[in-house]
């Protein structure tokens, strides 16, 4: 240390001698443990926010995985009955209104001219 130049640091009716590197070394401290301080409420009150939000996160993950496995497993579900409805109409033979087997339109009760 090289500011061996002697000071007096007078705090309301405190009052201290020594050595400005002393005194600087003093103050420099005496900020940092301050500023931990007054950051720390801070610090932990994000920490509280963090680690909520990760619970939460996960709970909506999980709730995420449910929904996509009954999203699958009802597609599932949609397409059996689809197959099923496809093979249930290849067996029978299809009608359409209006239409013969034939294909012709069938003759309707059309009004009778006077």
């Amino acid at each position: 240390m090289q500011k061996l130049i002697p000071v007096t640091v007078t705090f309301f009716v405190w009052s201290v001698h020594s050595t400005l590197a002393v005194v600087l070394l003093i103050a420099l401290t005496a900020g940092v443990l301050i500023t931990l301080l007054v950051s720390l409420p801070g610090w932990i009150r994000d920490s509280l926010t963090t680690s909520g939000h990760k619970k939460k996160l996960t709970s909506l993950e999980e709730e995420r995985n449910k929904l996509q496995q009954k999203a699958e497993e009802l597609e599932k579900s949609v397409k059996d009955l689809q197959d099923k409805l496809a093979g249930r109409s290849s067996v029978s033979e299809p009608s359409n209104s209006g239409q013969a087997a034939t294909g012709q339109p069938q003759p309707t009760d059309a009004p009778k001219k006077s």
